[in-house]
């Protein structure tokens, strides 16, 4: 069963910010269930698109998140909740890094997407899978991951590492998606791999060959 999901972001003082401009800023919000309550010892990460920022939390025992940071470029906020919750992860793209700003997540359940990346047979440690949702046209190609509405994109996919076997899991929300593996670790390997899977139920991909 996956719950009804909504996720919004609003800016805070942006007037005050102009008109006094400062060295740092926040972004910060909550992560709520169905029932609007908060959901605590959630990591979540922000990262600059295009620059070096990189700052991880968990959120405290009312949901809340908050990071001080530089005025930046743009900005992606992530959730990875622990498998055990069964919710699924969250990828805010765009953020605005040079404004405090607040977003408030409603989180989904979802499935467990599990699997291993391997080269000649031995696991593969520390590369990275990436899943997003994809949609096709009337004539079946795939529509381009941007464009799609922003609710699908924010509860659609996530990104893991995979672990010393190679081994990954992942909690994703139903539909069609894409999975990649991107590697920037091993010069003689395959640098990315894709493919394309339905998720309806827990579902392991079996070994990704790079």
């Amino acid at each position: 069963m996956v719950c009804q999901v909504s996720a919004f972001s609003w800016p805070s003082s942006s007037a005050a910010i102009a008109a006094q401009p400062q060295a740092s800023v926040r972004t910060s919000g909550r992560l709520i269930n169905l029932k609007g309550e908060g959901v605590a010892n959630i990591p979540v990460y922000l990262w600059e698109e295009k620059g070096p920022l990189s700052l991880a939390a968990k959120t405290g025992a009312d949901g809340k998140f908050d990071f001080e940071h530089p005025i930046c470029g743009a900005l992606t906020l992530e959730v990875l909740p622990p498998v055990k919750t069964s919710y699924a992860s969250a990828v805010v793209d765009e953020v605005p890094g040079d404004q405090n700003h607040k977003l408030l997540v409603e989180m989904h359940l979802g499935h467990l997407i599990s699997g291993r990346v391997a080269h000649d047979g031995k696991g593969v440690k520390g590369v990275v899978v990436r899943i997003r949702p994809i949609e096709l046209d009337k004539h079946g190609s795939q529509i381009d991951y941007t464009s799609l509405e922003k609710a699908v994109r924010i509860h659609g996919g996530g990104t893991t590492t995979t672990a010393r076997d190679g081994a990954f899991t992942l909690v994703i929300t139903p539909g069609l998606k894409q999975l990649t593996v991107i590697n920037n670790k091993y010069p003689k390997f395959e640098k990315k791999v894709q493919h394309s899977l339905t998720v309806r139920e827990n579902l392991n991909v079996g070994v990704l060959h790079l």
